[in-house]
């Protein structure tokens, strides 16, 4: 039986005024009805498609759209159409369904493949999932046919970034900075890529590098309380003290709360008492590690350094206290126990010096009590033997 194709174009134009009145149920009743009667009936899909894309149903929509396509090649419309519905079903589908969103933006682009934003929006999916790789690719395509295209600019060097970051968290540093350098690159405005690039060149170590890096961090935000700790580490790692603790006083300055600032600042004056102690200056030494104990109370190496200053001036009783309170803090600090050790029988012979026999004794046996040195404890025994 011969069906009058009249009638397809009947219920075709029965849909359009449906769908100009917005009941859509009905459009899609008399579309499904016009190529029932008429199956190469390209328009009535293509309609079709329209009336699903305004419903939000995005895969039947891209479903009539590539019928349409199918039935007429040359139906720029539908084409469009379909790029759309494609593009909102990824949009759609970014958050609860990332794999299908990527896999709507790669059928865009098969058919499109000169469409910047789809190349960005599936860059920013798989930055999402962690494909670092593929990301700064699409980034690249999408800056690549859009040349003046900041998001994308700027997530290419977020991508570049993350990689960095797992590369550096599994200590291939090398790789890292290869990534944070393209990161630095991609952004150079961004001073925590650069703070990130001389972190690694620091844990390399390549101070030289390091500093040309926190160095230009500083020169984008002169306020940067990381690009100052990591100057500062820098230079401590140079045993510059003083250019360390400057920098390290600057991170404090700009963000007071900064724990990783302050511990570093106690160390570092720690470490300037330690090299004044070498330099015979012992008053500033002492000065230099009661100020890292300010900074760090619980500093048992500054409490040990503080006994060596005073037991070279031959203050053993201030030494004894120092060294006593280094081992309250850290009962195995081996160099503070010897030094006590030493403490004592110094102080022990300046005792026999002054007739203060019973000082002299109660020296000497603290050195048997707290020292494992044989020939430190033969002296103190021998003393001993010649006291009583």
């Amino acid at each position: 039986m011969s069906i009058d194709p009249n009638l397809a174009e009947t219920y075709y134009n029965l849909g359009l005024v449906y769908q100009e009145k917005g009941n859509l149920d009905d459009a899609i009743a008399a579309y499904r009805e016009a190529f029932r009667l008429k199956e190469d009936f390209a328009e009535a899909h293509f309609q079709l498609g329209n009336v699903y894309f305004a419903k939000e149903d995005y895969d039947a929509a891209i479903t009539e759209y590539e019928v349409a396509l199918d039935l007429r090649e040359d139906f720029p419309e539908a084409a469009t159409n379909l790029t759309r519905a494609l593009n909102n079903l990824a949009i759609a589908s970014a958050q609860e369904d990332p794999a299908k969103a990527i896999a709507a933006l790669r059928k865009l682009l098969e058919t499109d493949p000169n469409n910047a934003n789809a190349h960005y929006n599936l860059g920013n999916l798989l930055l999402q999932q962690k494909d670092w790789e593929s990301a700064i690719k699409k980034y690249e395509e999408a800056i690549k046919l859009q040349p003046s295209f900041p998001d994308a600019q700027h997530n290419l060097a977020v991508a570049h970034y993350n990689w960095g970051l797992q590369y550096y968290n599994q200590q291939e540093l090398e790789k890292a900075i290869a990534q944070w350098q393209a990161a630095v690159q991609a952004d150079p405005d961004e001073p925590g890529y650069h703070i990130s690039l001389g972190n690694a060149y620091l844990k390399l170590p390549d101070l030289p590098a390091a500093q040309r890096a926190f160095t230009s961090a500083l020169a984008i935000d002169s306020g940067s309380a990381q690009a100052h700790l990591g100057l500062g580490n820098v230079h401590f790692e140079e045993r510059n003290w003083e250019e360390a603790i400057a920098e390290y006083k600057a991170a404090l300055t700009s963000q007071p709360d900064f724990p990783e600032a302050t511990a570093n600042l106690a160390m570092a004056y720690n470490s300037k008492g330690f090299d004044l102690l070498d330099q015979k200056r012992f008053e500033e030494a002492i000065e230099a590690c009661r100020e890292s104990i300010r900074l760090d109370p619980n500093n048992a190496s500054a409490y040990n350094n503080i006994g060596v200053a005073y037991a070279e001036q031959g203050d053993f009783d201030s030494a004894i206290a120092a060294y006593q309170q280094a081992l309250k803090l850290d009962p195995d600090h081996a160099y503070a126990r010897g030094n006590l050790a030493i403490a004592h029988f110094s102080r022990g012979v300046a005792r026999v010096n002054a007739g203060d026999k019973a000082g002299a004794i109660a020296d000497f046996e603290q050195v048997l009590q707290i020292s494992d040195d044989q020939e430190l404890r033969s002296k103190a025994e021998k003393n001993l033997e010649q006291l009583r």
